[in-house]
């Protein structure tokens, strides 16, 4: 269910996302076609159900992302994880300078907001805020980009269209910025031309002097509470692996070669990880891909059972009795594990394939037969001869 929340809050944030960039692309004909189309793109955002369903995807995807970070094992990942996290991070520093700038001065100081006012705010009055929307969409539609591949490279058909698809995720922003400094060098040059436009902007927005120091104060603050939320997610997160270093550490035996000391409540997946042994996990841990299975021997008793998005994965690919996912298992007891696809594996490796290929204990019987003299028999006779 939270990997569920996780991705569906997600996608809601993208379609946001993506209606916001629309308006940008519509920067390239005018601020007036950037007004027009905000009736179908941002407007229905604007609504009683528009905000709820927004803040609600805000607050349920950010929350769960950090509860993520808090219960690592270890914060070892792979390249493209560890960009989507970091990433997901800066987001709200950027983000919050755009409500605060823009939303929150309409609701609480009753600044008038205009695509034409903005391009003004954002490359006169603060362009070191342009830049930082610049970098706001570039962050958001890198993490989102990285999320929506890693959900969708699981599926079969995903894969016939994938290039298209990123084509696609690179043409689209670039056109949106494109849009954005478009608009904004379309604002500079007005403003240059007819200075009295310029005023004009500001007295419609109702942007006053008193405006751009509640602007800094409240922003400040703000960071100052995101601060604060990632000190304690972090400073909790060390007292909790701290606490459970003082507890007999479980030993896992891999490939029934070397033995590994995991802290309790660590998933199979993170004890390979902090103990920097490469293993194959195409979904990041999530229990999509199933290209973490692994054979579980000696401890399997203890385990609990698998729970439904597990067996949904499990029964996809067919797996036999014995097999789980490495990240989706956290032992209790002493545990054996060998791993069953190689550390570079695919989102392919992922698909169903014959059960033999997941690692099946199979009765079979090898018969070999030897001929006295056979040697000789071979020597003056033409290979088709003896093969018959």
């Amino acid at each position: 269910m939270v990997a569920k929340l996780r991705l569906y809050s997600g996608l809601i944030l993208l379609f946001f996302v993506i209606a916001h960039l629309i308006n940008k692309i519509s920067g390239l004909h005018s601020f007036e076609a950037m007004d027009a189309s905000s009736i179908w793109t941002t407007h229905p955002w604007r609504t009683m159900v528009g905000k709820l369903l927004l803040v609600g995807a805000i607050l349920t995807h950010n929350g769960l992302s950090l509860w993520s970070l808090y219960r690592r094992e270890t914060l070892k990942m792979k390249g493209w994880e560890a960009t989507q996290n970091i990433f997901g991070l800066l987001i709200p520093i950027f983000l919050s300078a755009h409500i605060v700038g823009t939303k929150l001065a309409h609701e609480v100081m009753g600044q008038m907001n205009s695509y034409a006012f903005e391009m003004v705010l954002f490359f006169k009055v603060s362009p070191e805020s342009g830049i930082s929307q610049a970098l706001l969409v570039i962050l958001v539609w890198i993490h989102g980009c990285i999320g929506l591949h890693t959900w969708l490279r699981l599926k079969p058909r995903y894969l016939r269209f994938q290039n298209i698809a990123i084509s696609i995720a690179v043409i689209f922003p670039t056109l949106a910025l494109a849009g954005y400094f478009a608009a904004g060098m379309r604002a500079l040059a007005m403003i240059e031309q007819n200075p009295a436009w310029y005023q004009e902007i500001l007295t419609k927005a109702k942007f006053g002097p008193e405006i751009t120091p509640w602007v800094v104060s409240v922003y400040g603050n703000v960071l100052v509470g995101y601060a604060v939320v990632l000190t304690v997610l972090f400073t909790a997160r060390w007292i909790r692996l701290a606490m459970a270093k003082r507890e007999r550490p479980l030993m896992i035996s891999y490939q029934g070669e070397r033995d590994l000391p995991a802290a309790p409540g660590a998933t199979v997946l993170e004890i390979l990880r902090a103990n920097n042994i490469p293993h194959a996990s195409v979904c990041g841990g999530r229990g999509r891909c199933s290209t973490c299975r692994v054979k579980v021997g000696r401890g399997s008793d203890w385990l609990a059972p698998a729970n439904d998005d597990e067996l949904k994965v499990l029964n996809r690919i067919s797996a036999p009795e014995g097999v789980r996912l490495a990240c989706q298992i956290r032992p209790r007891v002493d545990l054996e594990v060998a791993p069953l696809l190689p550390a570079s594996a695919v989102a392919q490796d992922g698909f169903h394939k014959p059960g033999y290929l997941a690692g099946q204990e199979v009765e079979v019987v090898i018969a070999f037969v030897d001929l006295r003299g056979s040697t000789g028999l071979s020597e003056g006779r033409l290979p088709e001869v003896v093969s018959t």
